[in-house]
């Protein structure tokens, strides 16, 4: 039931300075609370025995369905999506999410999750990331996925910016995240003694060990002092919201980072 009764049914975030979509055992908000100077947060899951981990760490959580904003009530400064949307059963469940954490969020959001788009070019190899092939990754969701997520937020003028980055490259075969095809289904890294030789390729577009995406709800420059913080992600592509009705440049935009 995504529509509650009465506001005293509605999960009250003004006490809080972010959230966590999938909190699991807290980890990503003691990440959060490091990285971005986080204050209290709050976790939320549906599943109430993670909500249960979450709060004997030490963390406020609540049991809730972070894909129906309608459960929510008041903002909170921003909101972290990390290693939660590959969980998805599909995509228009993943959209929810994302409208979700939009508009409670004063500041941004941000997202994580690992790197799917160069699973065709492994798959040619006989290769594989091994998360690409666990039962609990349903969503894997591209850069391109992403974009097209966010590209009616930046439209509708719902957000000043939306950067994606890969965190973590990944320069060919030789890492340890990449195993044989044949390995079985929710494997782990490589181990040659167990999943046996493997084809040494050298990638010719560089791949990550995460997808990240920034999404900035009101200031564009507050982009530059968040990637001070997380020093490891590379820009992809980056684009701002409406500007007097035409959107900025992106390839512009993206020249300050690559030097182009």
């Amino acid at each position: 039931r995504e529509i509650p009764e009465t506001l005293a049914d509605m999960i009250d975030l003004r006490p809080y300075d972010f959230a966590d979509f999938g909190c699991s055992t807290g980890g990503s908000m003691d990440f959060a609370a490091k990285t971005f100077d986080g204050g209290p947060a709050v976790g939320i899951d549906i599943n109430p025995a993670k909500v249960e981990r979450t709060r004997a760490a030490g963390h406020h959580a609540v049991v809730a369905d972070a894909t129906k904003p309608k459960l929510f009530k008041g903002t909170v400064r921003f909101s972290m999506l990390s290693h939660f949307l590959e969980h998805l059963p599909d995509y228009a469940t993943l959209a929810r999410a994302i409208r979700t954490a939009v508009p409670i969020s004063d500041e941004f959001v941000f997202i994580r999750q690992p790197w799917f788009d160069s699973d065709g070019e492994l798959f040619r190899h006989g290769l594989k990331f091994y998360w690409s092939d666990w039962h609990g990754h349903p969503m894997t969701m591209t850069s391109l996925q992403m974009y097209r997520c966010v590209r009616k937020h930046l439209q509708s003028g719902k957000l000043a910016r939306a950067t994606i980055l890969g965190h973590q490259p990944i320069l060919g075969s030789d890492s340890d995240c990449v195993v044989p095809l044949s390995v079985p289904m929710d494997s782990g890294s490589y181990d040659a003694a167990t999943h046996g030789p493997k084809a040494s390729v050298e990638f010719a577009v560089p791949a990550y060990r995460e997808l990240v995406t920034v999404l900035i709800k009101r200031d564009p420059d507050t982009l530059d002092s968040l990637l001070t913080r997380f020093p490891t992600a590379i820009p992809l592509y980056d684009e701002r919201g409406q500007v007097d009705g035409s959107p900025a440049d992106p390839s512009r935009l993206l020249s300050r980072f690559t030097g182009g």
